[in-house]
């Protein structure tokens, strides 16, 4: 007798043959998508090899393009990329907005009159059309690197417009692009200390970026991508100057210096120049004051900027330093400065210059419940030309106390606007506020701050967004050591009198009235 299929049975063999191609789907679906993403770039990992290890096997790709050299008055260039691999140079990359990883590598200033610095470039290798994910380059000379010490920062700076040129070379199925720094002014005097360059590329929260690293070949200079002496510095991979042999890459990398040697130092301006004050918005009312401070009892990374508008006429002006009036009773480690144009509410608008010292000059002006100080971030060559600007002057300090930018009505103001146009905005990530008009913090006025320079000069540079910074100074860091008791507000009232060190004391003012304070937003 023939057995016969009944119709349950049948109908489990259907599903049962409907699971198993299911399975099969579940199965092949990952393994293509693995491979989709086979040129991708593992966030865990500092170096490009094993960042593309942990996704997929790396693989050499052919050159193609034409082989492009630095050019132009190099005075330091550590070398080409060798092939061998690369070390996580970036920032606000697929690694997350606000962190980065950074390369220093050395050279040495032997010419007699040192270096007038006008270039920083990097060599990186970049996951994605880096021409087009390109957003800026920050950039940093600094002396005295040691294992976990970061040494003292000569200069810095930052640009939104880098220039990005594709070298010609590349590995693991990217390309190299030379990200350029153009624009600068700064002198590095001879010194048999070696000094270490950094420059990160900034991205636009999409795909990696690599310094590449180099033996030395078409070096010049001093070191020649020969003495595996860098350092690797990032909040995201938790390494705090550490030498680059500790995560694995015990190299020199590739990145250079341009300029010109003998200046001799900052050029003195032309006998037809006028130095002196060219903007100044006046001396303090005896009204009240805005949050201006970065790494202050606020916290580490947290920060507050006061920006105030002035005009440059036409011929342009050349900026030898910038200030702001605040009072604090923080320990001054530092200044943040930027100028940019086009601020409107909500838009931080353009970023024209901008850097950081760790010498400002601090001065003190007169002390009432705080002390107020002019912290003045000078050595600056920035040209500017006819046009409408903002700047920002920020101490830094030393996560005590608290910085307020004084308001002022334009008392012996020079230049224009003269305190008098209520047109400041403010920023802050503590306080949430997002280039906001200060009216909104209870404070519809104008803030002390100021340029100094020489007008008359001639044609201003053609390259404004490039970032200028501060060249070192020998003037010793002042710092305000009073002590006061204030609430994590953007206003400078204090219930406690501060003891201050300074010797000299202003003629003091009216104490500034309380005013409606911001709340700090709850803490994660």
């Amino acid at each position: 007798m023939k057995a016969q299929i009944t119709p349950t049975i049948k109908a489990r063999l259907i599903r049962g043959a409907f699971y198993l191609l299911l399975l099969l789907a579940v199965c092949v679906i990952p393994f293509a998508l693995a491979q989709r993403g086979a040129s991708k770039v593992s966030v865990s990992k500092p170096t490009l090899a094993q960042g593309v290890a942990a996704n997929t096997q790396a693989s050499w790709f052919p050159v193609t393009a034409p082989i492009k050299q630095p050019t132009g008055g190099i005075l330091w260039y550590n070398g080409d990329f060798n092939g061998v691999n690369a070390l996580a140079n970036e920032k606000n990359t697929l690694i997350g907005s606000g962190e980065f990883a950074s390369v220093y590598d050395d050279f040495i200033v032997s010419t007699s009159g040192g270096w007038d610095v006008t270039a920083v470039f990097s060599d990186n290798i970049i996951t994605t059309n880096m021409t087009e994910t390109v957003t800026g380059a920050t950039w940093e000379i600094r002396q005295g690197i040691s294992e976990g010490n970061g040494g003292t920062l000569i200069a810095s700076g930052m640009t939104s417009a880098p220039s990005v040129t594709r070298t010609g070379r590349g590995t693991f199925n990217f390309f190299e692009y030379m990200v350029e720094v153009p624009g600068l002014a700064v002198h590095l005097p001879t010194s048999a200390t070696p000094y270490w360059l950094n420059v990160t590329v900034v991205g636009d929260l999409t795909g990696r970026s690599f310094n590449s690293n180099t033996s030395g070949a078409n070096c010049v200079g001093t070191p020649c991508g020969n003495n595996q002496n860098a350092f690797f510095n990032s909040n995201f991979f938790g390494a705090n100057f550490t030498s680059t042999a500790n995560e694995g890459q015990p190299t020199d990398f590739s990145m250079g210096v341009i300029g010109t040697e003998g200046g001799g130092g900052t050029p003195t301006p032309t006998p037809t120049c006028t130095p002196g004050a060219l903007w100044y918005n006046g001396d303090y009312n005896g009204v009240n004051a805005l949050a201006n401070e970065d790494n202050t009892s606020l916290g580490e990374g947290e920060f507050a900027s006061v920006y105030d508008d002035f005009n440059v006429p036409s011929g342009g002006w050349t900026l030898t330093s910038v200030f702001s009036d605040n009072f604090e009773n923080t320990n001054v480690t530092g200044a943040t400065w930027e100028i940019r144009q086009g601020i409107s509410e909500g838009n931080g608008g353009t970023l024209i210059a901008s850097g950081m010292t760790m010498t400002p000059v601090v001065t003190l002006i007169e002390c009432i419940e705080f002390c107020e100080y002019r912290i003045e971030v000078i050595g600056l060559n920035v040209s500017l030309a006819e046009g409408h600007y903002w700047l920002n002057v920020t101490p830094i300090g030393d996560l005590t106390g608290r910085s307020f930018d004084s308001n002022t009505s334009g008392a012996n103001c020079v230049g224009t606007p003269c305190g008098n146009n209520q047109n400041a905005f403010f920023d802050s990530n503590f306080f949430v506020a997002n280039f906001t008009s200060t009216a909104n913090e209870g404070q519809p006025y104008d803030y002390s701050m100021g340029v100094n320079g020489t007008t008359g000069c001639g044609t201003p540079s053609p390259t404004p967004t490039a970032t200028a910074t501060a060249t070192p100074s020998p003037t010793a860091t002042a710092t305000a050591t009073a002590t006061a008791t204030a609430t994590a507000t953007a206003t400078a009232t204090a219930t406690a009198t501060p003891t201050a060190t300074a010797t000299a004391t202003g003629t003091p003012r009216v104490t500034p009235t309380p005013r409606p304070r911001p709340t700090a937003p709850p803490r994660p």
